[in-house]
């Protein structure tokens, strides 16, 4: 069995190498595509052991991807970013050899300052090889290529500890989510993606304009959209509009307690405990 860890990287020189070194023990081989680094990464991944390419398009991260697990020879095509580490390679690789699944979900975890996990969640992060393919330059998607085989759940950990100094990445989405939307015009997700983008800058009306936009597709991420919606009304001081999307956003999936206690916190700040409570 071969495993072929596949990267995308651009100025990673400071964290590149716990990224590579939690491979050992899993990757037969460290597939990595460089899209324009200029703080010696080609070098050190190289130093490092990795199979190394140059020229990817770093507006266009589906590709990217696509391409390095293209170059690589792997049986499985595993997914991992320079700021990440496996936390358990060795098992992993033990897995590999004995599931049936054609894909793999892993935990991503946000690790703090401490090395405390403070969010996790699941990602599609290992398939063999060329059954799924990465769509979107941003918020990029595994899908397959042939038909969804078998999926399995598991608990190994993606530790993500992302450098502090990434301001810059807010334009960077923006502009690649834009291009999504106007490439992609009669798909909703590009369009969430982009009006959640707007919310995290505190552009409130062009969030506004986004999430309405992809609300009237009904898409999957339909709850989430209206839950973004209330925190641009929040950040207008709409709170009347604000209660009414929070309200709309626990309809649609009311087993999301925070946004009950959202409510709950607004009444309770106007004096209405009992409806606070009720």
């Amino acid at each position: 069995m071969l495993v072929s860890v596949c990267m995308i990287v651009r100025n990673e020189a400071a964290i590149l190498a716990k990224a590579i070194e939690s491979t050992k023990g899993l990757a037969d081989e460290v597939v990595i595509l460089d899209t324009g680094s200029t703080d010696g990464t080609v070098a050190l991944a190289r130093e490092l052991g990795a199979v190394v390419l140059t020229g990817g398009d770093r507006m266009h991260k589906a590709e990217s991807r696509n391409s390095a697990a293209a170059a690589s020879s792997g049986e499985w095509t595993v997914i991992l970013d320079a700021d990440e580490q496996i936390a358990d390679p060795v098992g992993l690789r033990e897995h590999l050899q004995q599931t049936d699944a054609q894909a793999l979900f892993i935990k991503l975890a946000y690790m703090d300052a401490n090395d405390n996990p403070t969010l996790s969640y699941a990602q599609m992060r290992i398939w063999r090889r060329g059954t799924y393919q990465y769509k979107y330059r941003a918020h990029e998607v595994p899908l397959p290529t042939n038909g969804w085989g078998k999926r399995e759940y598991t608990d190994f950990v993606w530790e993500h500890r992302p450098p502090p100094d990434r301001v810059w990445k807010s334009d960077y989405t923006l502009n690649r989510l834009l291009l999504d939307v106007e490439e992609n015009p009669e798909d909703a997700r590009p369009l969430y993606y982009l009006g959640r983008q707007y919310m995290y800058r505190q552009e409130w009306t062009l969030a506004l304009e986004t999430l309405e936009a992809y609300l009237a597709f009904s898409g999957i991420d339909e709850a989430d959209a209206w839950h973004c919606v209330a925190r641009c009304y929040k950040g207008l001081g709409d709170e009347k509009q604000q209660i009414k999307a929070l309200f709309t956003a626990c309809a649609a999936q009311p087993g999301r307690r925070e946004w009950w206690g959202e409510l709950a916190e607004i009444y309770h700040s106007r004096g209405q405990d009992s409806i606070a409570v009720g």
